[in-house]
């Protein structure tokens, strides 16, 4: 857990084979928080591996039809500043581990990773720290780092992505060989494979939450008091950016 990121990449390559193996389909790799660099580790371990061997270095989408990362620092984060650990080094804000990686990737390929961040990250921060320079970047308001794992947006795009990947290996091929993904996501709506009922239907609300406990209307007055209670350096830390009384 608190070791080198890069010494996850065995474990991402002997998934990567194993799912390419079983479903005859390249994966889809999400990846929440330090799983989302992880993720990218194994792409330039791997690519280094190819080149030592002298082999030719396929592109990124041969090997997986793409990388989602939700809450990732691909910048670092500043909470990174206090660790000692070996992952919290290489996660610190502009450190030499995240400099190389990025200087190693062609940039041309990271359209295949799709970023999201939460606007209410209080691990990764400040905010723009978990977009990656030439990767499609997408936000999820009223959201902390964890809530990014259940947020409705992020399935949807992630059944997205696995739909077009089968409807790309199913070309001329038999369609009962879609994935389970995909026939769920077709099921939820004939109009639109991957788009559920509920994203559609504008009466339901999208920012669906379960909250680690129940709270009502009657808790609101307490929990303004202990906002506004904060101060200056402890609402950035809680919410990423300098806030006001009012906002």
């Amino acid at each position: 857990v608190f070791g080198d990121i890069d010494a996850y990449a065995p474990a991402f390559e002997r998934a990567v084979q194993a799912m390419t193996a079983h479903t005859g389909r390249r994966p889809l790799l999400v990846g929440h928080s330090m799983g989302g660099l992880a993720a990218r580790a194994w792409w330039r371990t791997w690519r280094q591996a190819c080149a030592r061997a002298g082999e030719p270095v396929p592109a990124l989408a041969d090997r997986v039809c793409g990388i989602v990362t939700l809450g990732t620092p691909h910048q670092g984060t500043w909470l990174a500043r206090f660790s000692r650990t070996a992952n919290g080094r290489q996660m610190r804000m502009g450190s030499r581990w995240l400099q190389a990686l990025l200087a190693d990737e062609p940039p041309a390929q990271r359209q295949r990773i799709e970023c999201w961040s939460a606007a209410c990250d209080g691990v990764v921060y400040p905010p723009g720290v978990a977009e990656l320079d030439g990767a499609p970047h997408r936000r999820v308001e009223a959201v902390g780092h964890l809530g990014l794992i259940e947020a409705p947006e992020v399935w949807q795009a992630v059944q997205a992505h696995l739909w077009q990947a089968d409807q790309a290996a199913a070309q001329g091929a038999n369609p009962g060989r879609l994935s389970c993904f995909s026939r769920l996501a077709a099921a939820e709506s004939r109009e639109n494979p991957y788009i559920s009922p509920m994203a559609r239907d504008s009466s339901v609300s999208r920012h669906v939450r379960a909250p680690i406990r129940t709270l009502g209307v009657e808790h609101r007055p307490a929990i303004l008091k202990h906002l506004l209670a904060l101060g200056e350096r402890d609402r950035y830390l809680r919410f990423g950016y300098a806030t006001t009384d009012e906002h």
